[in-house]
């Protein structure tokens, strides 16, 4: 499913309401439809960029422990692979900036 939004404000929201659908879906036991709705979460914050960086870190540690619990480990561990991928991209971006920060 391709997601097209024009404005960031529409994006978060769009985000936001998967997650929402997610937490629904999951209160009335529909693990399955819930993990796809996070998935397209997972799409839209990818798509808003690194400053939404902590949004995206945590629906994907939401998605993890889905799956660990619907005992999907492999596909958890990807996830979580993902995550630590993300955030050592994160940390380094961040230290560059300190480092070219302090040197001028």
């Amino acid at each position: 499913m391709r997601v097209h939004f024009p404005a960031q404000g529409r994006g978060v929201r769009l985000a936001v309401g998967y997650e929402t659908l997610a937490y629904v879906e999951e209160c009335f036991g529909r693990y399955a439809e819930a993990l796809r709705e996070l998935q397209l979460a997972t799409k839209v914050w990818e798509r808003l960029g690194r400053q939404r960086l902590p949004e995206l870190v945590r629906c994907l540690g939401h998605r993890a422990d889905w799956l660990e619990l619907l005992r999907r480990k492999g596909d958890a561990e990807r996830v979580r692979e993902r995550i630590a991928s993300l955030m050592e991209t994160a940390d380094n971006e961040a230290a560059t900036a300190a480092s070219g920060g302090a040197g001028s």
